[in-house]
């Protein structure tokens, strides 16, 4: 199972600047391993799904950047490596269908 975790940085006061998203798995959904962060500004809420082709995409809401817009990536396997643009509107809640 794929997951997308926010959480704050340790030892770091400001939320803000503390926010990661990362990119994790898991075989049996009780312990969890890093992926890669998924280094968009302002990240916050992210869905995740698969391509037919195996590669992943990921719809992430981004409250805190510079202009809350939405940005959508996609990644080959073992999704490491992400390319990212914006979506050009906000997205509140993000799903995929």
């Amino acid at each position: 199972a794929y997951g997308v975790s926010k959480y704050p940085e340790p030892g770091v006061a400001d939320e803000k600047e503390a926010r990661r998203t990362v990119l994790v798995r898991s075989r049996d959904g009780l312990k969890w391993e890093k992926i890669t962060n998924l280094a968009v500004p302002g990240s916050d809420e992210t869905a995740v799904r698969f391509l037919p082709d195996g590669r992943m995409m990921a719809l992430i809401r981004c409250s805190w950047g510079k202009d809350n817009f939405a940005n959508i990536g996609i990644a080959s396997p073992p999704y490491k490596d992400w390319k990212f643009a914006s979506a050009g509107a906000f997205i509140g809640g993000p799903n995929l269908i």
